[in-house]
């Protein structure tokens, strides 16, 4: 959709453009793979875990929308917590950048960066869930 949306504005989409795109999906597809499971493991402690689904799906909804628009709210600490301390916001705008606005290498590093580091964290919260776990009828 931003490949055509770029073409019907007339602009150039180099190759490098595509390719960071892809691999921006990837990084954040291993965001939000590592969200949902560390809100699935925290069924280990939770007997009903009805409200962190909710909060996944809360999560998740924020993220269809533009960064821009969180910059207005409480002074910029809604939009600096969905960017830089759960980072949906960078799931799906930056992709979208990089074809559409300007490329800004830092983001990307972050993204990428952000992705490993979520993914070695449920890695972890996911062992100390299982060192926790005794069995299913107990």
């Amino acid at each position: 959709l931003c490949i055509y949306s770029a073409m019907g504005q007339g602009q150039a989409i180099a190759a490098w453009q595509i390719g960071l795109f892809v691999a921006l999906i990837g990084a954040g597809v291993l965001i939000l793979y590592s969200l949902l499971f560390m809100f699935a493991i925290t069924s280990v402690w939770l007997i009903r875990q009805t409200g962190v689904d909710h909060l996944w799906f809360y999560a998740v909804s924020l993220a269809r929308y533009p960064a821009d628009i969180y910059r207005k709210f409480m002074g910029g600490a809604l939009w600096f917590a969905l960017v830089f301390v759960i980072p949906v916001l960078m799931v799906s705008n930056l992709p979208a950048n990089v074809v559409m606005r300007t490329f800004e290498p830092i983001m990307v590093v972050y993204l990428f960066a952000s992705g490993l580091a979520l993914l070695a964290i449920s890695s972890g919260v996911c062992r100390l869930a299982l060192r926790w776990y005794r069995s299913a009828s107990s």
